[in-house]
């Protein structure tokens, strides 16, 4: 029992060492000005529950423009996670991060303008950002853009047929559930939208 308690006591000492090791390799990149480096020195801190130093590695790297890192911004100011929740500011670095194709970002940003937080409503922009990032497969996305379809501010009145497709794309149960309100020509039709988005974007393959 004495030996197995040893042993452990070594295994564990080692695997401390070598985590220690792995965070200096990536402080070391990162404090070379490698944008990915930091950004990964940023996760490293996150996961340590240090919010502060991992906002200052996601700011460095999010002023180099790696997208990951501006992403992280937005999301660490939306909700207010080591830093004061400030909702403007998380727009901000969602919009740079919809700049360079971040589906996440697109997603966010379009909540945000979709609930009126941070921003102006705007469910015309809403509606854009979540188009963009339900296409290419984002499922909350999805399911924001069918409330937008569903609560009619998209286009003059309510649309439930295609916000019951996307809801479908989306896999959320609840929302689905809404479909039962539907006729069964509404549920055709909505059927029929499901294999164009399906043959357009490839949706069930992602």
């Amino acid at each position: 029992m004495r030996k197995a308690l040893i042993v452990l006591i070594f295994l564990l000492i080692a695997f401390s060492a070598y985590t220690q090791e792995a965070d200096r390799n990536i402080l070391m990149k990162a404090e070379a000005g490698d944008p990915f480096e930091q950004f990964l020195a940023g996760l490293e801190y996150s996961k340590l529950g240090n919010h502060n130093k991992a906002f200052d590695w996601y700011l460095k790297s999010a002023n180099q423009n790696n997208v990951e890192a501006q992403t992280m911004l937005g999301k660490m100011y939306e909700s207010g996670v080591g830093i004061r929740r400030d909702l403007a500011k998380a727009a901000e670095w969602y919009k740079k991060g919809t700049e360079q194709g971040s589906v996440e970002a697109q997603t966010r940003l379009g909540a945000l303008y979709k609930d009126g937080r941070g921003v102006r409503r705007d469910y015309r922009l809403a509606a854009d950002y979540l188009t963009r990032a339900a296409t290419q497969g984002s499922h909350e996305a999805q399911r924001l853009l069918g409330d937008l379809y569903w609560g009619g501010h998209i286009g003059s009145a309510p649309n439930r047929v295609t916000a019951c497709a996307w809801y479908f794309f989306s896999k959320d149960s609840n929302s689905i559930k809404r479909c039962n309100q539907l006729s069964q020509a509404e549920i055709d039709r909505s059927g029929y939208e499901v294999e164009r988005y399906q043959d357009e974007y490839k949706l069930l393959d992602r």
